[in-house]
């Protein structure tokens, strides 16, 4: 049972940083994601964190840590409705276009996964909220049983695809000869003319932290030019979303959990990847890419095919494009999972009449606009973020 795990509360102190014991039960956890890591949390509670209250929670079994999160608290605005929220770790709004986490959920020792769920929901149970939000998970046995224990009136959710690269699964076969011909034959058709114009396409890693900056400032200028040639704002034009980025690259830089690559033909750039990694898995977080005219060259799926092939020949396991099911993801894939972004409105007199005013609108005014929902916001950050972050053309 819940009950047999000793529950311990720290005050969230951003100054203070994460806890020792959060990264030792990190390391333990081998399935644990990247968005879940020390240097990750760090670096979005040092940028965001202020705008929020929140709690480290520990779960012991006898002197054994068995599982922890992060619960984080604010209230946000619905017109002029307060809406008190409580969100799992650092997978929560600040600003439309600030940073997504995926693959999110409590850390936990193999086996414990239903206990501390219980153990969670119990917790959130005795907290003051309207809303609760589980956003970019899988579901799974924790998820689940947190879900069905929480004292919810209302539940809504909405899935994106996760498609990713099985590196082991070529059978000593290089990676295009793997996709469909018409995908291969649009890299094979891109490359040549970049040969043909430019030079011999190549692939370079950044070789320290300082040219790792350096690559991130150039994807960033490329990802900010495309989204402003389309009279849209720009994540790295966010003072904010820069400076979060910054951090995690050079948190993570000397564990080896982060790549900055370049893909270009001689003099040339054609792109540059952002990818974090563990456990042999590689996570392809952000990309910015040169804009073309000539729509035979694509610059984006070349750049994707080529660091595929590379982390394939390096040995690595698999090649992780992350949430949204865009048309490149599907060419260069042949696997997906499934993520899921929850949001849970309390069995509360408050949150039974929000519904019922929002139904009755709903009635009176049937053609209202669909952003007129208290997590429209909410929903928007999440696709926005993980559509303009890997966008390949």
């Amino acid at each position: 049972m819940a009950a047999d795990l000793v529950q311990h509360l720290i005050p969230l102190q951003p100054e203070q940083g994460v806890p020792e014991w959060w990264s030792d039960l990190y390391h333990k956890s081998l399935d644990a994601s990247i968005f879940l890591g020390p240097e990750w949390l760090r670096s979005w509670i040092d940028v965001y964190g202020a705008d929020f209250t929140g709690h480290w929670v520990r779960w012991q079994e006898r002197d054994r840590t068995v599982g922890g999160c992060l619960l984080l608290k604010r209230t946000v605005w619905w017109r002029f409705i307060p809406l008190p929220t409580v969100f799992v770790n650092v997978a929560a709004e600040t600003t439309p276009l600030s940073p997504w986490s995926e693959y999110n959920q409590a850390l936990f020792v193999e086996g414990y996964e239903v206990r501390v769920a219980e153990a969670l929901a119990q917790l959130i149970g005795t907290m003051a909220w309207t809303r609760f939000e589980l956003w970019g998970y899988e579901s799974n046995n924790f998820s689940q049983r947190l879900l069905e224990k929480l004292p919810t009136t209302t539940v809504q959710s909405r899935e994106e695809r996760a498609p990713y690269v099985d590196l082991q699964a070529f059978g000593g076969k290089e990676y295009e000869a793997t996709i469909s011909s018409k995908t291969r034959s649009q890299i094979r058709r891109c490359r040549r003319m970049y040969e043909e114009q430019d030079g011999p396409v190549t692939v370079e890693f950044a070789q320290s932290a300082t040219e790792a900056l350096e690559f991130l400032g150039q994807l960033a200028n490329f990802h900010n030019a495309i989204w402003r040639s389309r009279d849209a704002l720009a994540s790295f034009e966010v003072k904010e979303f820069r400076e979060f980025h910054e951090r995690v690259v050079e948190r993570l830089w000397p564990t080896q959990g982060v790549d900055l690559l370049r893909v270009r033909a001689q003099q040339k750039v054609i792109g540059y990847l952002l990818n974090f990694k563990r456990a042999g898995k590689v996570y392809c977080y952000q990309s910015g890419f040169v804009q073309e005219e000539d729509p035979h060259l694509k610059p984006g799926l070349l750049t994707h095919a080529c660091a595929i092939a590379e982390y394939s020949r390096q040995g690595l396991r698999e090649y992780d494009l992350l949430g949204g099911d865009s048309r490149y993801k599907r060419s260069l894939t042949k696997s997906y999972r499934t993520l899921m972004w929850s949001t849970c409105y309390r069995n509360s007199m408050y949150a039974r009449a929000l519904w019922a005013g929002r139904r009755l609108k709903a009635r009176l005014k049937p053609e209202a606009d669909a952003n007129d929902d208290p997590e429209s916001g909410a929903a928007s950050s999440v696709s926005e973020s993980g559509l303009e972050s890997s966008s390949p053309q």
